[in-house]
């Protein structure tokens, strides 16, 4: 009876390690398969694609960062949507990005060119200034460059249907 129950086991047992490596095996073909290919496939196509951008409320930083930021961005063609109720200070540099579009609503606010929120140096502020304002469109950095580096406490506030209005595509 031993004998029974041992071989019922070991049946068992190797039944069932039969039945995982031949799923095992069928989902390594399934796999190599879905990889092999002799070109761009549909599932290679799909993740090279760019996802959206999706900016919301986004209240700034600095804009060494922000500059690395954007060229991440503009290497692989992603597409940058503002949607937020906020974009402040260097969020705004978005608004030079080849692929950007805004929505009415969004309150975009400019100010001028800081060192953590303390004034700089003159030189610095002119170089900074025209960092930030080469990354807006032109008739925007016009503005930025006559009117908004020049704000030193709060914000000169643009509303995304101004800057729509100026030419910067709608979402």
């Amino acid at each position: 009876m031993r004998a029974l129950a041992g071989d019922a086991m070991a049946h068992g047992w190797a039944s069932r390690l039969y039945r995982f490596i031949r799923c095992g095996l069928c989902l390594s073909v399934v796999c190599a398969l879905l990889t092999a290919s002799d070109g761009p496939g549909p599932h290679q196509a799909w993740a090279a694609q760019p996802k959206d951008h999706v900016v919301l409320n986004d209240r700034g930083g600095l804009v060494s960062e922000r500059l690395a930021e954007m060229a991440r961005l503009a290497a692989n063609s992603t597409p940058i949507q503002i949607r937020g109720r906020l974009c402040l200070s260097s969020c705004t540099m978005f608004l030079g990005a080849k692929t950007v579009c805004v929505i009415p609503q969004t309150r975009f606010g400019f100010h001028a060119p800081t060192d953590h929120g303390r004034p700089l140096p003159p030189k610095a502020f002119e170089y900074w200034s025209h960092v930030i304002a080469a990354h807006y469109p032109h008739a925007l950095a016009e503005w930025y460059l006559k009117t908004g580096r020049y704000l030193h406490k709060g914000y000169y506030y643009l509303t995304g249907a101004q800057l729509i209005a100026m030419g910067i595509p709608a979402c």
